[in-house]
């Protein structure tokens, strides 16, 4: 991924409890980059969640200059069991390094020449993706 890219995100939230425990009303989505996603999750049906199931959304987010290197980015899910006041909260983080690009111009030629020599000059230009997380 690169500055100025748009970042696919899916978040998944899966209900991992008993099939006797209540189902799991929703009480809030949050993830670092992109703020409060509560009410795109319940658009996508992570509303309620029965014990078994699991839900999943789909976002994205332009990269913007200045975004740290790797992206680092956590979701928080806050669950509620109908009609219990215990919340139930789980989180994920994920990373991605980002690509550096790079421009690098040489210019060559005679080390020497008078007016009216015939000179040769030479134009290097490399253009470069650089990950300094890979090494490349």
């Amino acid at each position: 991924m690169a500055i100025g890219e748009h970042a696919g995100y899916q978040i998944k939230i899966p209900d991992t409890s008993s099939v006797d425990t209540p189902p799991l009303i929703l009480d809030g989505l949050t993830e670092d980059l992109l703020g409060d996603l509560t009410g795109i999750a319940i658009v996508v049906g992570c509303g309620t969640l029965l014990a078994g199931t699991s839900c999943a959304s789909k976002v994205e987010r332009l990269l913007q200059s200045g975004a740290s290197d790797p992206l680092i980015d956590n979701a928080t899910a806050n669950y509620q069991p109908q009609g219990l006041p215990d919340v139930v909260t789980g989180t994920d983080s994920h990373s991605v390094d980002l690509l550096q690009p790079s421009v690098e111009v040489t210019v060559g030629g005679d080390a020497t020449a008078q007016v009216g020599d015939q000179s040769q000059w030479r134009l290097y230009l490399l253009v470069a993706e650089w990950n300094p997380n890979r090494g490349n």
